[in-house]
């Protein structure tokens, strides 16, 4: 709020009492030219908000949280930090990153919440279901976090909200299983987790009955002289894949090791290519990518990369 010069001539005018002129008499910076009523306004306000901020830091530290923690709740929260962490501290998970369960579980212990506290039950199996889809699961069956919950709260078993009060909560989706064997068990899904994988497999079966039919004309006359370069390489099965991607815009190719994935995953790059399409290569992981891309001879990436998506991101 003000440069080195004005601050010496409040030094010079004030000495050692300048700090508390500042806060308890502003009015007297009047006597400093080029100091009016706008300037000093926003001196005070400055003086204020930092005060504020050490003192929501000194409360933070002496409740173990980091210096560099408080500040990120600090640049969120400003003055109603200590507020929302007395009152709400487990809405911070969902407000930033950054901040695990087990830290903000803590803290909320120390100022009084208790164990079986209902926020603290959503949180955790909310942070259970974030935990599981970094790891590639869309959802957790409800008996495997009932007995979670139970290692990791300290709390008995029969504490954990049974499926129907879990459903209550618009955050989280739940569905009856009907694997044999999961009878009467639950898949329990976060509720955007639930609706993104539907509609990706909404939007999968509407592909499964498109046909570019341009593309398929183009592919199938260049497909003889093709087969014709393949005959030694490729088995019947393999050709048969090549030909089945023609047909559809969706196609999943399996087997096991050896059985010649990567073989016909290099004749369906070649037959596009020489259809002048552009090939896109990518992999769930940078291991798999790379070894995609020396297999192939071109480049290969993440899909988060290729989808311009980082890991996290909502």
């Amino acid at each position: 709020c003000i440069g080195p010069k004005t601050a010496q001539a409040i030094v010079d005018l004030f000495g050692k009492d300048s700090l508390r002129v500042m806060r308890e008499e502003p009015g007297a910076l009047r006597q400093i030219p080029g100091l009016g009523k706008k300037k000093i306004a926003k001196i005070s306000q400055a003086l204020k908000e930092q005060e504020g901020m050490d003192t929501m830091l000194d409360w933070c530290l002496d409740r173990g949280l980091s210096v560099q923690e408080a500040m990120k709740l600090y640049r969120v929260y400003g003055v109603n930090t200590q507020t929302t962490l007395e009152k709400k501290p487990y809405w911070i998970l969902q407000d930033l990153k950054g901040f695990s369960f087990k830290s903000i579980d803590k803290l909320a212990l120390q100022l009084g919440f208790a164990k079986d506290d209902p926020m603290r039950i959503e949180a955790y199996f909310v942070e259970i279901l974030k935990e599981a889809l970094f790891q590639g699961n869309c959802y957790v069956y409800y008996s495997q976090l009932k007995s979670q919950f139970s290692k990791d709260l300290g709390l008995d078993p029969e504490k954990a909200p049974d499926p129907l009060q879990m459903a209550m909560n618009p955050g989280l989706y739940l569905e009856k299983d009907q694997e044999l064997g999961r009878e009467g068990d639950y898949r329990v899904y976060l509720s955007y987790v639930y609706r993104c994988e539907k509609n990706i497999a909404q939007n999968l079966l509407a592909r499964l009955g498109q046909k570019n039919l341009q593309v398929k004309t183009a592919g199938e006359a260049i497909l003889q002289d093709h087969k014709k370069d393949w005959v030694n390489r490729l088995s019947p099965e393999q050709v048969q894949a090549v030909e089945k991607s023609l047909d559809s815009s969706v196609m999943v190719l399996t087997g096991g090791p050896g059985t010649g994935k990567t073989t016909t995953l290099k004749a369906l790059i070649e037959l596009y290519e020489s259809m002048d399409l552009k090939v896109c290569l990518a992999a769930p992981t940078g291991r798999a990518a790379k070894k995609m891309s020396e297999a192939t001879a071109r480049p290969a990436s993440t899909i988060h990369l290729l989808l311009d998506l980082t890991p996290h991101e909502d």
